[in-house]
């Protein structure tokens, strides 16, 4: 595929599928998903856009209820996790994330028990949510992200991915 913007000859504007993905930000691909979720539900009610696998249809969401995503990945990717709290929570969208960076446990302390803790605390806020969003970051999912993934599916709950996943 070509990484130009050109313009035909009947005047219509053609543009690579990676300059369209550079040119948006995360929530602009996040929504665009959502609206090509909504015309495929529309056209073919069985039928629905995952990353990697198929999630069970969920009711929709009451009209006055706001959708809550949970952030789900590595604290590698702290700056990332920011970004989309704040972008999605502009939007009116309840995001739930990491309660503290555990890449600076030496800074903060903190004990295996407390980890184990912050882990469980982490599922319960799964549990919340209506979706999880993972932020793989070059495609990249650690052991902790694996199980959050895991658990969210065991639990039927949509799985989304900030890089599509082979």
């Amino acid at each position: 595929m070509s990484n130009s913007i050109k313009i035909t000859q009947t005047n219509t504007l053609e543009i690579s599928l990676e300059k369209f993905i550079e040119a948006c930000t995360i929530v602009q691909l996040y929504e665009l998903e959502m609206m090509i979720n909504k015309k495929l539900e529309a056209h073919e009610a069985s039928f629905k856009v995952t990353n990697s696998f198929t999630v069970p249809e969920r009711k929709a969401l009451p009209a006055n209820k706001k959708k809550i995503i949970c952030l789900c990945g590595s604290t590698s990717f702290i700056s990332t996790f920011e970004e989309l709290n704040l972008e999605l929570t502009l939007q009116g969208i309840i995001v739930l994330f990491i309660g503290c960076n555990t890449k600076s446990d030496d800074m903060l302390n903190l004990s295996a028990e407390t980890k184990q803790m912050l882990d469980q605390l982490h599922f319960r806020k799964i549990d919340l949510a209506d979706e999880i969003f993972v932020i793989n970051n070059n495609g990249y999912i650690g052991k902790s992200t694996q199980n959050e993934i895991n658990y969210a599916i065991k639990n039927n709950k949509p799985v989304k991915y900030l890089w599509r996943c082979p």
